[in-house]
């Protein structure tokens, strides 16, 4: 019942109320002859009226208070169930984290919450101690900030958590601890294993080290080796000329003591000749062993030099493939600080390449070949070492690829894979430099860049 109703309602009391006092108060004047009983009867029926009003009015109340408490009550039921299904949604929020998450009591101290991670870790634990059912050593310490964080090892688990802990108040006021622990067990191993690799970074980085240089020595014996084949060969075309000629001279000293010719001036003649022959013969070994030979520490070196008594070595064989070799050196020898007899290796290679790809293209013994030798200064002051060939260049595909050890685009009977990169190792990591390929329209083109020295600076 509305407010306008019920004043309407208590209107009409009062007016039906008026109408009878009226209408006594009426009838009384209207005949005197009405004595004191007829009075009091007035009287009676006008405390009646009233009495039915209050009434009227009291049974109003009744009804319209218990409309309202009928309505409040079902607002509370709405509400209850509201709460709930509130309730039902935050569990299953919480059971369906991966994180262990319970609540205590903050006076008894009792688990009152725990998510089903939180039981599946430590078992059934509400209604238990939070101490004894968590273990958690941080449980018995008194609390006097509203939010910490700290990380312990759980003996219960064996795992490593990191926890926030918060004081708060319950759904149903409680004042309570909210426990949220996250597993950082793996986080943890990580962090001792970096603890034990950085205590003992330095003896692995030497170990590894010491296995890097004697895997790059074994390599470089091994590139070394294989050019010792090709030395060999190179040995025996030049000493087989000398042979020959030496061969011929000791013949002819037998002809000459048939036709009495052998004086002393023919022995002579014949004596330089001969020692001509061996001294070229015994150059030739100084050479080659001295190309085999260990290097000593870095020490400044000519260019320049270097190539010329590497185009010696190799000369013969070039010439047997009929190969032109084109050199344009600086006008000043070029200094570099490094180690020689490994440079050498380096030019060696690049011009046995060189010789092969050449061969490969228009065949052994067919003229055409060329192999260019250059050598300057560039602006910033380093020494460029160009070799280029016209033997048809290297695939785009497999350009990066060339200095990659093992990597050969050779025959396995005629390649290792190791020449080109023992020469990026000699060159970039024992000598500082770089070594790069480009391809040219007819060929290839090796070059390398190595940091000059003066030679005021090598003098001193």
């Amino acid at each position: 019942m509305n407010k306008n109703k019920c004043v309407l309602f208590v209107f009409s009391c009062i007016f039906i109320i008026l109408e009878i006092l009226i209408f006594t108060l009426a009838t009384y004047e209207n005949n005197p002859q009405i004595d004191a009983n007829g009075f009091i009867f007035a009287f009676k029926t006008s405390f009646a009226s009233v009495f039915v009003f209050l009434s009227l009015l009291f049974i109003y109340k009744t009804i319209s208070s218990s409309w309202k408490l009928k309505s409040q009550i079902e607002k509370t039921e709405v509400m209850a169930n509201n709460l709930r299904a509130i309730n039902r949604n935050f569990a299953g929020v919480l059971n369906s984290i991966n994180a262990i998450i319970y609540v205590s009591d903050v006076v008894k101290h009792e688990v009152i919450f725990a998510n089903n991670y939180a039981i599946a870790k430590f078992g059934e634990m509400i209604g238990r101690d939070s101490y004894l059912a968590t273990n958690n050593p941080y449980e018995s310490r008194e609390q006097n900030v509203a939010l910490s964080t700290y990380e312990y090892y759980n003996e219960l688990t064996k795992e490593w958590y990191a926890v926030t802990e918060k004081l708060g108040e319950w759904m149903d006021g409680k004042s309570v601890k909210i426990f949220i622990c996250l597993d950082i067990t793996a986080r943890k191993d990580a962090e001792e294993k970096l603890k034990e690799i950085n205590e003992n970074l330095e003896a692995m980085v030497e170990k590894s080290v010491m296995e890097i240089r004697k895997k790059d020595k074994l390599l470089i014996q091994q590139s070394k080796m294989a050019a010792m084949g090709e030395m060999i060969g190179a040995i025996a075309h030049q000493w087989r000329q000398p042979l020959n000629a030496l061969g011929l001279m000791i013949q002819d000293i037998k002809l000459s003591y048939q036709l009495n010719d052998l004086d002393e001036k023919y022995l002579d003649r014949l004596t330089t000749d001969a020692m001509a022959q061996v001294k070229y013969m015994s150059k030739t070994i100084d050479d080659f062993r001295n190309f085999f030979r260990p290097d000593k520490p870095k020490a400044p070196f000519g260019v320049n030099k270097a190539v010329l008594e590497v185009l010696k070595i190799a000369d013969l064989q070039l010439k047997n493939n009929k190969i032109e070799v084109v050199t344009e050196f600086a006008d000043e020898e070029l200094i570099v600080d490094g180690y020689e007899n490994e440079f050498k290796q380096v030019v060696l290679n690049l011009i046995t390449n060189a010789k092969d790809a050449i061969v490969e293209k228009l065949g052994a013994g067919n003229k055409g070949g060329k192999i260019e030798i250059r050598t300057y200064k560039n602006k910033e002051g380093m020494a460029i070492l160009t070799v280029t060939d016209n033997g048809g260049g290297i695939p785009s595909d497999i350009l990066e690829k060339i200095f990659e050890p093992y990597f050969t685009t050779k025959d396995q009977t005629k390649g290792t894979g190791i020449g080109l990169y023992m020469c990026k190792m000699i060159i970039e990591d024992n000598m500082n430099g770089l070594i790069f390929a480009l391809n040219e329209p007819n060929g290839a083109r090796f070059q390398i860049e190595l940091a000059a020295i003066d030679k005021k600076e090598d003098s001193a």
